[in-house]
Protein backbone atom coordinates (compact mmCIF):
# COMPACT_ATOMS: atom_id res chain seq x y z
CA UNK A 1 0.00 0.00 0.00
CA UNK A 2 1.59 3.60 -0.99
CA UNK A 3 0.61 6.18 1.66
CA UNK A 4 0.01 8.85 -1.85
CA UNK A 5 -3.41 8.08 -3.61
CA UNK A 6 -4.54 9.70 -6.80
CA UNK A 7 -5.16 12.77 -5.87
CA UNK A 8 -1.31 13.34 -5.31
CA UNK A 9 -1.04 12.52 -9.74
CA UNK A 10 -1.17 16.42 -9.98
CA UNK A 11 1.44 17.05 -7.57
CA UNK A 12 3.70 14.62 -9.25
CA UNK A 13 2.73 15.57 -13.04
CA UNK A 14 3.69 18.85 -12.32
CA UNK A 15 7.17 17.84 -11.03
CA UNK A 16 7.84 15.68 -14.16
CA UNK A 17 6.83 18.09 -16.44
CA UNK A 18 9.59 20.72 -15.36
CA UNK A 19 11.95 17.96 -15.49
CA UNK A 20 11.02 16.92 -18.88
CA UNK A 21 10.90 21.17 -20.25
CA UNK A 22 13.97 21.54 -18.57
CA UNK A 23 15.30 19.29 -21.71
CA UNK A 24 16.60 16.33 -19.47
CA UNK A 25 15.59 12.77 -21.73
CA UNK A 26 16.08 11.26 -18.13
CA UNK A 27 15.88 11.67 -14.30
CA UNK A 28 15.96 9.54 -11.04
CA UNK A 29 13.53 9.58 -8.23
CA UNK A 30 15.45 11.74 -6.25
CA UNK A 31 15.11 14.20 -8.79
CA UNK A 32 11.68 14.34 -7.96
CA UNK A 33 11.99 13.88 -4.49
CA UNK A 34 13.75 17.15 -4.31
CA UNK A 35 11.48 19.27 -6.54
CA UNK A 36 8.73 18.22 -4.12
CA UNK A 37 10.48 18.51 -0.47
CA UNK A 38 13.11 21.07 -1.70
CA UNK A 39 15.73 18.58 -0.78
CA UNK A 40 16.85 14.93 -1.04
CA UNK A 41 17.81 13.02 2.15
CA UNK A 42 17.54 9.16 3.74
CA UNK A 43 14.68 8.38 5.45
CA UNK A 44 15.77 6.30 8.60
CA UNK A 45 12.84 4.29 8.36
CA UNK A 46 10.83 1.48 7.30
CA UNK A 47 10.59 1.71 3.45
CA UNK A 48 6.75 1.28 3.37
CA UNK A 49 7.19 4.42 6.09
CA UNK A 50 9.89 6.26 3.73
CA UNK A 51 8.64 9.37 1.58
CA UNK A 52 11.28 8.44 -0.74
CA UNK A 53 10.36 4.69 -0.56
CA UNK A 54 6.38 5.72 -1.47
CA UNK A 55 7.42 8.54 -3.86
CA UNK A 56 9.21 5.93 -6.32
CA UNK A 57 6.06 3.67 -6.08
CA UNK A 58 3.84 6.06 -6.99
CA UNK A 59 5.61 7.01 -9.96
CA UNK A 60 6.35 2.95 -10.80
CA UNK A 61 2.36 2.28 -10.36
CA UNK A 62 1.20 5.83 -12.60
CA UNK A 63 3.98 5.31 -15.44
CA UNK A 64 1.30 5.38 -17.67
CA UNK A 65 -0.63 8.58 -16.51
CA UNK A 66 2.94 10.03 -15.72
CA UNK A 67 3.94 9.26 -19.37
CA UNK A 68 7.49 7.76 -17.94
CA UNK A 69 9.21 4.17 -18.00
CA UNK A 70 11.31 3.17 -15.50
CA UNK A 71 14.97 1.86 -17.22
CA UNK A 72 16.79 1.20 -14.11
CA UNK A 73 16.53 0.37 -10.44
CA UNK A 74 18.89 0.24 -7.18
CA UNK A 75 21.12 2.94 -8.64
CA UNK A 76 23.50 4.43 -5.83
CA UNK A 77 23.30 7.61 -5.16
CA UNK A 78 24.43 10.51 -2.27
CA UNK A 79 21.96 12.33 -0.46
CA UNK A 80 22.69 15.58 1.00
CA UNK A 81 24.60 14.62 3.52
CA UNK A 82 26.63 12.11 1.93
CA UNK A 83 24.77 9.06 2.90
CA UNK A 84 24.37 6.68 0.44
CA UNK A 85 21.03 5.20 -0.91
CA UNK A 86 19.20 3.83 -3.44
CA UNK A 87 17.26 5.53 -6.85
CA UNK A 88 15.34 4.27 -10.12
CA UNK A 89 16.04 6.07 -13.47
CA UNK A 90 13.09 7.07 -15.44
CA UNK A 91 12.93 8.14 -19.05
CA UNK A 92 9.68 10.02 -20.58
CA UNK A 93 7.63 8.22 -23.21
Amino acid sequence: MNIFNESFLPIMQKYIEQIRESGNEEFRTTDVIKRYMGYYIVNNTYPNESINANIGKFLKENEDSLRIKEIASEQSVKDEKDRLSKTSVWKFV
